[in-house]
């Protein structure tokens, strides 16, 4: 499957018209192919529009903990942040790239898009300085690389069947290990979503 992108988040972001979509949305990849990166991966959907799309695997983290992302930026001077919370793998494009997905914007950051009504995205070190001070009251995920799909590639796909479209959870985007995303998704659902992409629905 191509995975390319025509443009970043931020330029997604200030495109987007009013549109149902599929924002918000979680994609189960719903082929089973080992190789493929996107192989049991639940895909948190940011926005989707007729620009292209763009979201976060939530279910790969890196082997990197945030506590060691963040003394390698120097920003854990003090060792405040003590944390084993990984950095999550967020897609295969812009790989050295930060983000930081949160749940509420109490504190101005240079760089914040409002995802919904409570998510934000932002994309700049400030909030990084607040996390490694735990100045920050929010419930966040530290995310490196991104899911982008090009114009109308998305629909294509999905099209194929290749993703499996679910209602998303924000308890599953925050307050879950990503070990256990796949499933805790399948019991809010009723059918092991593992069971589907075998070809064996035992819904």
């Amino acid at each position: 499957m191509e995975k390319r992108t025509t443009s970043g988040p931020r330029k997604l972001l200030l495109m987007l018209p009013n549109t149902e979509f599929y924002n918000n949305k979680f994609l189960y990849f719903s082929r089973h192919e080992n190789a493929d990166f996107f192989n049991d991966s639940v895909i948190f959907l940011c926005e989707h529009s007729r620009s292209g799309a763009f979201g976060f695997v939530m279910n790969q983290p890196t082997d990197l903990s945030e506590s060691i992302l963040l003394s390698k930026l120097n920003l854990n001077k003090n060792n405040k942040h003590e944390t084993l919370k990984h950095v999550l793998r967020g897609g295969p494009v812009d790989t050295d790239r930060l983000f930081v997905l949160h749940n509420t914007n109490g504190v101005k950051f240079q760089q914040t898009t409002r995802i919904s009504d409570d998510l934000f995205l932002t994309t700049s070190n400030d909030i990084l300085e607040s996390i490694a001070r735990k100045k920050i009251d929010a419930k966040y995920k530290i995310i490196v690389g991104y899911c982008g799909w090009a114009p109308g590639q998305l629909e294509s796909e999905i099209k194929q069947n290749s993703w499996h479209i679910i209602a998303s959870d924000m308890d599953l985007v925050f307050d879950t290990l990503p070990n256990l995303v796949v499933d805790k998704l399948s019991e809010k659902i009723g059918y092991n979503l593992r069971t589907i992409i075998s070809g064996e629905n035992s819904h």
